[in-house]
């Protein structure tokens, strides 16, 4: 047994020794990564989560210490319990940047493990606005990333290093294999007749000016598209348990699904982080190659090989099982009830996101509806509200925002969503809404234009329901119109506040 474990340990000592120098640009970047979505976020911030946003921090915390009592550091852990005012809240997010910038340039484990403590603390405040997957995907990331720094070097071993090394490769495997999975167990019928992206360029939150020009390929082309999404999804991520060659024919098809998607709609960070993680999967050597500078050979320690295969795969393919199992383990969770004290220790780890389950667009929304927000003084002549990045005038093109994350304008797309399925309003929006009636400066800071700026609050608001299509591709060149309003969908009220 104690062979054994030495051989574990030499296996992952020689792993990371060749991947030190692909490993110390990823944990950079993510750092830069950090720093995106903290810039992002500050602006944000009073609108969304002060004490006149549309969430408040305080009033949130208030619901789950009333909820989880002591425990409730454990179910929500977030350094805004001892502070959630609205300084606190831009003075810790302010300093997350700076620690962030500072880590990209000389980074340590402290200050990883600081950017994961605060955005982790932002995390759990953040509700509705902060539910996305590349914000899990950041903290994931940002946790294996503490274990690669050359700061630690005193305090980790050269295994520990590429135990986690190897764990990034576990984490794009995850990724992209349960977002193809997603798809397939949706059974929606768009993804199973290989017609869903002659939906998606169109009916995804935020798309680019690109976006109605590959909504107006012909849908051949879109077909052909669509399967090798699934291609790359589903068939690529097992080239990682095929030695290096394996490794680098994955990191380029992910690369390439990333610069695709990119092109074609605004995801905030989360192309450029997912592209950030497929560097772990070359190793120095190719790494050099690729940027045309000298290898420089290290003397190889004793039996050590150029890849550690079998043993290697074998270890990351159980590493891949188990992550998916407890990622997605909610059966287990639900055997153990309402054991309180005990589902907080055995999914502790989901509670700091360390483990987390992923999937994009796994049911394609075939048709847009936005949300067209007015206000009145008289009940009879309505002014529009105006969005910055979501769709509105007809003659306004798709914006590029991204790595900018413009957090209410992607959740008004979910909103719109339940809308159109008939559901009632969720609770933010009717928050929104009401902030917006009372000329709330936080949440009207959140917009482009408030047409009540420096005048008495609207007396009557309402929310209509709108349905956009793109013009055709030849239009747009030849008017610069890229939208078409249906006007038999622009009556629909949704949502509606009087005197």
């Amino acid at each position: 047994m104690p062979s054994l474990t030495r051989k574990v340990h030499d296996l992952f000592a020689r792993y990371y020794k060749g991947r030190e120098t692909v490993l110390d640009v990823a944990a950079r970047l993510i750092c830069l990564v950090y720093s995106l979505a903290f810039a992002a976020l500050l602006p944000q911030l009073p609108g969304l989560y002060g004490q006149s946003g549309i969430l408040p921090a305080r009033s949130y915390l208030a619901q789950i210490a009333d909820q989880a009592g002591s425990l409730k550091y454990l179910v929500c852990p977030t350094l805004f319990w001892l502070n959630a005012s609205d300084g606190a809240l831009i003075l810790l997010t302010a300093a997350g940047l700076l620690l962030s910038i500072t880590g990209f340039f000389r980074w340590t484990a402290s200050l990883l493990w600081l950017c994961f403590l605060i955005y982790l603390s932002l995390l759990n405040i953040g509700q509705d606005f902060l539910s996305f997957q590349w914000d899990i995907l950041l903290l994931e990331s940002g946790f294996l990333a503490i274990f690669v720094c050359k700061g630690s070097r005193r305090l980790l071993s050269p295994a520990i290093k590429g135990l986690a090394a190897v764990l990034f490769g576990v984490l794009i495997f995850k990724l992209m294999l349960l977002s193809g999975l997603c798809k397939l167990a949706s059974q929606d019928a768009s993804w199973s007749s290989l017609e869903a992206l002659s939906y998606h360029f169109l009916t995804q939150p935020l798309p680019t000016p690109a976006a109605p020009f590959l909504h107006g390929l012909p849908k051949e082309w879109l077909k052909v598209f669509c399967l090798s999404t699934f291609f790359i999804e589903l068939f690529c991520p097992f080239l990682l348990l095929l030695g290096r060659a394996g490794k680098l024919a994955a990191a380029l098809a992910f690369l390439l699904l990333q610069g695709a998607i990119f092109l074609s709609g605004n995801y905030g960070f989360f192309n450029i982080l997912t592209a950030v993680l497929c560097l772990p999967l070359i190793d120095d050597r190719i790494y050099m190659h690729l940027l045309g500078k000298p290898v420089h050979e290290r003397r190889p320690a004793p039996g050590a090989g150029s890849e550690p295969a079998s043993p290697a795969a074998g270890i990351a393919a159980l590493a891949i099982l188990l992550s998916i199992a407890y990622a997605d383990c909610d059966i287990f969770a639900a055997g153990i009830g309402s054991n309180l004290p005990l589902r907080l220790v055995l999914f502790l780890p989901r509670h700091f996101y360390l483990a987390n389950s992923y999937g994009l667009f796994a049911v394609m929304t075939t048709r847009r509806v936005e949300i067209c927000i007015e206000g009145s003084d008289d009940g009879k002549t309505y002014v529009p509200y105006k969005f910055y990045f979501k769709p509105g005038p007809p003659d306004r093109p798709p914006p590029i925002v991204a790595p900018y994350m413009p957090r209410l304008d992607w959740q008004m797309w979910f909103e719109a969503l339940r809308a159109d399925s008939g559901e009632e309003s969720s609770q933010w929006f009717g928050n929104f809404m009401r902030g917006l009636k009372g000329n709330n400066p936080s949440i009207t800071a959140l917009l482009q234009e408030n047409p009540f700026a420096g005048k008495d609050p609207p007396l009557y608001l309402r929310a209509r329901l709108q349905q956009y299509q793109f013009d055709s591709p030849s239009q747009i060149l030849n008017s610069g119109i890229y939208w078409r309003i249906k006007p038999e969908a622009a009556k629909a009220n949704y949502y509606n506040l009087g005197p």
